[in-house]
């Protein structure tokens, strides 16, 4: 596996490490469905859903208790409303959360 953000292997456990990693590999391809919710199971991104409980749905229905990760797709928020958000606060923790429970 290709050295993975740091981010990454805090916001995730273990079992769903290789998931992130291709999530974070190919949010290029994936950022194209924003609003969607995207299942991944291994190295591949399998499909998109409209909402949470249809891709929780098929990942159980296709993967059964193998890991799996749906995340809701969402464009990042660009530099210059990052750096107005951080401006006043002592740290960036409110934006690096809200990435946490997508």
């Amino acid at each position: 596996m290709n050295e993975m953000n740091p981010q990454i292997t805090r916001l995730y456990s273990k079992g769903i490490l290789r998931e992130a990693a291709t999530f974070q590999r190919c949010y290029a391809t994936i950022v194209k469905h924003v609003g969607k919710y995207v299942l991944l199971h291994k190295d591949s991104v399998v499909n998109y859903f409209n909402s949470y409980r249809e891709a929780t749905a098929e990942g159980f229905r296709r993967f059964d208790f193998d890991n799996f990760l749906v995340k809701r797709v969402r464009k990042p928020p660009n530099s210059t409303h990052a750096k107005r958000r951080v401006a006043g606060r002592k740290s960036c923790h409110a934006i690096l959360r809200s990435t946490k429970h997508e």
